[in-house]
């Protein structure tokens, strides 16, 4: 049953992202592995982040696991800054995530380029501006998912649904 969920979500995840990118170039797939980070099983969240970054590396024309490394180094970074401040909903939490998800959208920016072409794309100030706009944008996804979570889950049990 979990790799329905894994498969339904992965679909999901493509739409959105496509439809976002289109709208605002915004990111769905690195916002969803912020959000639900620590929320539920590693495992789930690995299989949907691999099988997701995949599809869209194709959809992308970018080289097979271009989007798999601009997901995992920030999401390690998260990691290990997780380790001394909670990432709970806090401001320090919010706050690493902001750091954290300007880290992936600078990622975005010259990555790609870097490993198709070996050059690196030149980023301006109106370039980092939008990104600070986009990543502040993303932690206010992230503050909005954290609320609608706590609302829908217990909070001694993360996997169970609160009854009504």
């Amino acid at each position: 049953m979990s790799i329905l969920y894994v498969l339904l979500t992965t679909f999901g995840v493509i739409f959105l992202e496509s439809f976002l990118v289109a709208l605002g170039n915004l990111r769905f797939l690195f916002l969803l592995n912020v959000s639900l980070f620590n929320k539920i099983n590693w495992k789930h969240l690995l299989s949907l982040s691999v099988l997701s970054s995949l599809i869209l590396d194709v959809i992308y024309h970018y080289v097979l696991g271009t989007n798999l490394l601009m997901v995992a180094v920030p999401l390690l970074i998260m990691m290990g800054i997780s380790l001394a401040v909670p990432l709970e909903n806090s401001l320090p939490g919010y706050s690493v995530k902001f750091v954290c998800i300007f880290l992936y959208y600078l990622f975005v920016a010259f990555v790609p380029n870097l490993i198709l072409t070996g050059q690196g794309t030149v980023i301006t100030g109106v370039m980092l501006g939008g990104m600070v706009l986009k990543a502040a944008i993303s932690v206010l996804f992230c503050v909005a998912f954290d609320i609608v979570w706590s609302r829908l889950r217990k909070k001694e049990e993360g996997t169970k649904l609160r009854s009504l």
